[in-house]
């Protein structure tokens, strides 16, 4: 169980927290946290660094999040027949919410896809 925590849950939640921290700018993070080490940061030029500045940490949470629910899931006493499904609609629902709330976060269909791709490959990856 630990090696299949360690690679589906840790290592994406670290993968994507690098890109993270490596590709974007003007975060709370860099802003709080990094802001005397700005000089390492790497500009996202083209599309293909766009989706990894903006989309790959939303694909990572996703898979993290979901392998961590599912794993936890197969190892349950009462496993949970619409865990899955669940699980689905919290991300989707997480991503849904920056439309309503514009003022606090950027809606993209891109992340809607990227979540979807994350949980869609950790359910076929932890799937019993």
């Amino acid at each position: 169980m630990i090696p299949q925590l360690l690679l589906h849950v840790l290592l994406p939640l670290l993968a994507g927290m690098t890109v993270y921290l490596l590709f974007r700018h003007g975060t709370w993070l860099h802003e709080h946290l990094f802001s005397g080490f700005t000089g390492w940061l790497i500009e996202p030029r083209n599309a293909f660094t766009k989706v990894i500045a903006y989309n790959v940490p939303d694909f990572c949470w996703a898979y993290s999040f979901t392998s961590a629910l599912l794993i936890w899931n197969n190892y349950s006493r009462q496993r949970l027949k619409y865990l899955p499904l669940l699980i689905l609609l919290v991300l989707l629902l997480s991503e849904c919410v920056q439309y309503w709330v514009p003022d606090y976060f950027t809606f993209d269909w891109a992340d809607l896809v990227a979540t979807s791709g994350g949980f869609l490959l950790s359910y076929f990856a932890n799937r019993t």
